[in-house]
This record gives structure tokens, C-alpha cells and sequence, in this order.
């Protein structure tokens, strides 16, 4: 009777319950599609293998020469519709210290507003600078600071 019963409750769960047979070498071979936008590559769909990663996505796509990689992680993963954007590397741009507002100078490293006003202060006083060494004649800038800002500044 303890059989019957059990065959006849395994009969009903098997009919209850929604099974379905997974194939693991379709899993296996899941491919995944990565988009890539930007002016640092040719724009476009990317067929990956699952679990592949940024730097495996690199390998196949043209980069342009100047295409900026410096804020990647080339080892982050890659899921399915990921949208990677690669730009081109620009130069940062450069302040200048015959035109730059009080605000404009307060971006450079280590000059603060009251430094920045001194700047403009000495533009008025004594006209444009006429070579970037000619900053340190600034109180409150010397060589360190002129050193610290040099490659941030332009006339």
C-alpha cells in the first residue's frame, strides 16, 4: 500500500511541478553583445564569449590612436548590453594667466582666492605677464608653487 501511495504522489508532483531540462553546453556557449560608442573607436555591436572582460572587448575593436583608456579597469567584467564610451584623449585645458578670473585661478593647484586675487592685482598694476616665470614676482608664489602649477597655466 506504502508503494502505491508513493509512486502515485511521485506521478502528481511531477505533474505539478514545472520542470524543464537545462542544457549546459548551450549555458556554456552563452554569447553576450557589448556596444561601443565614442570617437575613440569604431562605433558598433560586439559578439563576446560570457564572462569575458573589458581588456578581451579591446582586442577586438579598431581604436584610434588617440583613444583615451586612462579611466578603465581593463579587467572589469562584461555583461549583456553593456554600452562602453571611448573617447579620444584631449589635453587638459590650460588656465590662463593674463585672462583667467578669480574663479579660474582658484582650479590650480594650491592657489587659493587670496593668491588669485593677488594675481589679478598684478596684471592691473603691471600690465599682461610676459612669460610664465614672470608669475613667481606674486607674493605668495615662489618657485614650488610656480613648479606645482607650470604645465596647469598659459600667457
Amino acid at each position: 500500500m506504502f508503494k502505491v501511495f508513493f509512486i502515485v504522489l511521485t506521478i502528481l508532483i511531477c505533474l505539478i511541478v514545472d520542470h524543464k531540462i537545462i542544457n549546459i553546453d548551450k549555458m556554456a556557449n552563452a554569447k553576450i553583445t557589448v556596444e561601443v560608442k565614442g570617437n575613440g573607436a569604431i562605433n558598433g555591436l560586439y559578439e563576446l564569449e560570457k564572462y569575458s572582460i573589458l581588456n578581451d572587448l579591446l582586442k577586438q575593436i579598431d581604436l584610434k590612436e588617440d583613444a583615451d583608456l586612462s579611466s578603465y579597469n581593463l579587467q572589469q567584467p562584461l555583461k549583456n548590453n553593456d554600452v562602453i564610451t571611448i573617447d579620444v584623449y584631449q589635453e587638459p585645458t590650460k588656465i590662463s594667466i593674463n585672462n583667467a578670473t578669480l574663479e579660474e585661478l582658484c582650479t590650480l593647484n594650491g592657489v587659493k582666492e587670496k593668491t588669485a586675487q593677488k594675481i589679478i592685482d598684478y596684471r592691473i598694476e603691471n600690465g599682461p605677464f610676459q612669460s610664465l616665470e614672470e608669475l613667481m614676482e606674486v607674493p605668495g608664489i615662489g618657485e614650488a608653487k610656480f613648479l606645482a602649477i607650470k604645465d596647469k597655466i598659459c600667457l
